[in-house]
């Protein structure tokens, strides 16, 4: 695949996982957080929260008696998935505990899932190392918003082009962008000023920054139809390159290992980036100039669904 590089995030997000949860899953560690920071046995384990069956969080009845802030924000009650995800086989029950709230797998960080609203432990994992390669797995091929799409002065991604972002909150550690135009969440993108063209139509500006809705204030191409940010835009993991420059991942069913960043594309500071990364089965791009040439996204047709 013939492919040039744009950028490459260079910082990463610390993630340091540890024993927590009531039945033995294992949570996270972010920076210098302190909900779920692992197991504990008195609320001194637990520096500014309580110890819950186990569990450093806060114990709760309702949602109103959890911290609002992120972290710790709904308070799930015996009965609820949530609450029998993460304490359900634990005897002597709180009366609820306090989750992150979620829409998607995606806003949960570390060895999490999104299940009706909360983030709760992901199962079946026994040790650190069983929990990572499990969230790796589960998490490739996940919804992801790379963090230049933050800005409201992005103009968007190219088809020429393949990113790697690991600035992610992706488990994997990596956020791919491959072949891709446009912004992620904004599907028709948004035209010039007429009169200044480095600039976005004000009286047409319907891309927003994701998670604080701030105007885009520059023009952004349309999404290519044949080619929409679940073909191309992920959470996703390298599965070859160099030797020496593990370590590397095992691709999941319906995903293929294909290189993306051919040696020579790279600088060398980033060469534990170069090789191969997993990707939708079915998705390499042979000729990525031949998909400027395909239909675009248009809010005249609405061929791409109704606008976000």
């Amino acid at each position: 695949m013939t492919t040039a590089l744009t950028r490459i995030a260079a910082k990463s997000a610390a993630l340091l996982l540890a024993f927590a949860a009531c039945n033995g899953m294992v949570g996270p560690s972010i920076g210098s957080e302190t909900n779920w920071v692992g197991t504990c046995t008195s609320d001194q384990d637990c520096a500014s929260l309580q110890c819950v069956s186990g569990l450093s969080t806060t114990g709760c009845d309702t949602t109103a008696a959890c911290p609002g802030k992120p972290g710790l924000q709904v308070c799930t009650t015996p009965g609820s998935p949530a609450f029998e995800s993460t304490c359900g086989e634990v005897r002597g029950q709180p009366s609820g505990v306090c989750l992150r709230t979620c829409a998607a797998d995606v806003d949960c960080v570390g060895a999490y899932r999104c299940e009706e609203g909360a983030c709760v432990p992901l199962a079946g994992a026994a040790t650190p190392s069983q929990a990572m390669a499990a969230l790796r797995e589960e998490s490739i091929g996940a919804r992801c918003i790379p963090e230049d799409e933050r800005s409201p002065e992005f103009h968007g991604w190219q088809t020429n082009a393949v990113n790697i972002d690991d600035r992610t909150t992706c488990a994997t550690g990596l956020c791919i962008v491959v072949n891709f135009r446009g912004r992620s969440t904004c599907t028709y993108g948004q035209p010039a000023d007429p009169v200044d063209p480095w600039l976005a139509d004000p009286t047409k500006r319907a891309c927003r920054v994701p998670g604080t809705g701030e105007p885009v204030t520059v023009p952004v191409e349309p999404q290519v139809a044949s080619r929409r940010t679940e073909e191309a835009l992920y959470c996703s993991c390298r599965c070859d390159g160099p030797d020496g420059t593990g370590p590397f991942c095992a691709c999941p069913t319906g995903f293929e290992c294909a290189e993306i960043l051919p040696r020579g594309v790279v600088p060398g500071a980033h060469v534990r980036l170069i090789g191969s990364y997993c990707i939708k089965a079915g998705t390499a791009v042979r000729d990525p100039a031949a998909l400027d040439q395909e239909p675009a996204c248009s809010l005249d047709t609405l061929n791409c669904g109704p606008p976000p």
